[in-house]
């Protein structure tokens, strides 16, 4: 009998893309915030004999999160997804509008959906371009700043 101590249901993140209300947006580079949690509520008691007790409890909404998407830049922001989302958002100042369903989906090398974060009332805070160097000739990436109201690993 041979014991597995390591299995083959490790997550390896091969290429993963930002999905927008069902359909790919686009490729990332990197993600991070994918993290999920309730607020913790602090309930100071004092007892019969006058000493404090602090219980902590789950509190009850959900944390609202914040991702950090890096990509690679785009050349015609003019045509980009992403681009016309964000001036959606700072040009028009119509968050409403703004706010989209999304998730962060991570593929394996064969192409199969691995995992899968859903987000809810999600938009775009702040695009912002790496630091540029001329002696570098590396590609130019830029941060994308996505507030969400709701994140759910549903896969």
């Amino acid at each position: 009998m041979t014991e597995t101590l390591i299995s083959d249901t490790t997550l390896v993140a091969n290429a993963f893309f930002l999905d927008i209300d069902g359909k790919p947006l686009t490729m990332l580079t990197g993600v991070s915030g994918l993290e999920s949690g309730v607020e913790v509520t602090e309930v100071v008691q004092t007892s019969a004999q006058g000493k404090m007790i602090a219980i902590r409890t789950l509190g009850a909404k959900q944390k609202t999160n914040t991702l950090t998407l890096t990509r690679l830049a785009v050349v015609k922001s003019e045509d980009d997804g992403i681009w016309k989302w964000f001036k959606s958002t700072s040009e028009k100042g119509s968050l409403k509008d703004a706010r989209k369903t999304g998730a962060i989906v991570i593929f394996g090398a064969d192409g199969v959906e691995l995992a899968r974060w859903s987000f809810t009332g999600g938009w775009v805070s702040k695009i912002a371009f790496d630091s540029l160097d001329v002696g570098t000739g590396s590609p130019v990436k830029e941060t994308i700043t996505l507030e969400t109201d709701t994140l759910v690993r549903t896969k």
